[in-house]
């Protein structure tokens, strides 16, 4: 079960870059979708906001770019920031979009 629901317009997906540090340890790879959402401001506006979110798999978003899709997230503090993520126990079977 997600902590999150995530509404939003799903912009782009993408794999990110893969590399070796200078301890020669391989990173990137991970699979990743963009999701651009509404964010309430307490004065009553909104902004929108990009979240980049690691997903274990873009496959099921391909059809979907361009929709409004609800997506379950987690997400964590690091210190890079604040990352999203789709958990691995995620049940993608029923992603649909969310086109009201």
């Amino acid at each position: 079960m997600s902590m999150i629901t995530l509404n939003g317009q799903l912009i782009n997906i993408f794999k990110a870059p893969e590399g070796t540090n200078k301890e020669g340890e391989k990173y990137g790879g991970q699979d990743k979708i963009q999701l651009l959402a509404k964010m309430d401001l307490p004065n009553g506006e909104f902004r929108m906001e990009m979240l980049t979110l690691t997903a274990p798999s873009i496959e099921p978003f391909r059809k979907l770019v361009s929709r409004n899709v609800s997506v379950p997230a987690g997400v964590f503090s690091s210190a890079k920031g604040i990352q999203w993520f789709i958990p691995k126990s995620a049940d993608m079977s029923c992603l649909a979009p969310s086109d009201g």
